[in-house]
């Protein structure tokens, strides 16, 4: 018998946010590192979006901060807006930079 391995590439939309299920946490870091890596990035070369983000993933309750950050993260995909407040985007995102950003 004659066995191959075979990969399989999936193709993810931005954002990924989906529900975590036990098993397929390592595939969903799998598919999302480039994207998670790219808006690390993108807040550890912007202090104040850092800085706000951090506060954003830190606790499970709405944070108000400066509209102008609010705007960025929401446009970076990282944040849903309520009013004024920022949530994280899903709860993924919550542990993905909350762990990243200490």
């Amino acid at each position: 018998m004659i066995t191959e391995k075979v990969s399989v590439s999936i193709l993810v939309p931005f954002p990924l946010c989906i529900g975590f299920l036990e098993g397929n946490l390592a595939l969903v870091f799998l598919t999302t590192r480039g994207l998670l890596r790219q808006q690390l990035w993108h807040l550890q070369h912007n202090f104040q979006l850092e800085l706000g983000y951090k506060k954003v993933v830190k606790t499970n309750a709405p944070v108000r901060l400066d509209a102008e950050v609010g705007f960025k993260l929401h446009s970076l995909g990282l944040v849903k807006l309520s009013g004024n407040d920022c949530l994280p985007r899903c709860d993924l995102y919550r542990y993905y930079f909350r762990e990243r950003l200490g």
